[in-house]
């Protein structure tokens, strides 16, 4: 009576046969990490952009991030008079009470979340800078941080 069972030579074709897609797959998939971090940037900027907008048009006003609150990341304490004579906090357009941070990028811990009243890009940390006078906001990242050949200095 003869066993039944898979012989060395069919066990190694198939394992090869692994191997081989396991090459194909798995760079495909290394990237995903940084592209998760670039949308996660861009969905942040693009909510802070809208919310300055709706601040501004509320106000009439850029909110200024430089008091002593926001200096520490603390977004409630940013308020200003509204059109209609209402006190408007800039905690009301953009629901958070701290500026969220960048996440980190080549071994670089995530980002400072001061605001800055400065427009000029610093490539040493991330962060965001600010224009007050402006009232724009860019992610305070390397270009191409996240290996995505995006210019942050210019989203």
């Amino acid at each position: 009576m003869r066993k039944r069972g898979f012989t060395l030579v069919e066990l190694m074709i198939v394992i090869a046969v692994i191997a081989l897609l396991a090459a194909i797959a798995l760079p495909k998939f290394s990237d995903v990490t940084s592209q998760a971090k670039v949308a996660n940037v861009q969905g942040n900027l693009a909510n802070v952009r809208t919310s300055i907008g709706i601040y501004y048009a509320k106000t009439e006003r850029y909110p200024d991030f430089t008091g002593d609150g926001a200096t520490y990341g603390d977004l409630s304490e940013v308020s200003d008079t509204g059109i209609n004579g209402e006190e408007v906090y800039f905690t009301d357009v953009y629901n958070k009470s701290e500026m969220v941070s960048t996440p980190s990028y080549e071994g670089v811990e995530s980002g400072d979340t001061t605001w800055n009243n400065i427009t000029k890009n610093n490539p040493e940390n991330g962060g965001w800078t600010y224009s007050y006078d402006e009232g724009t906001i860019i992610a305070d990242l390397p270009d191409n941080a996240y290996g995505q050949g995006i210019i942050w200095s210019e989203f």
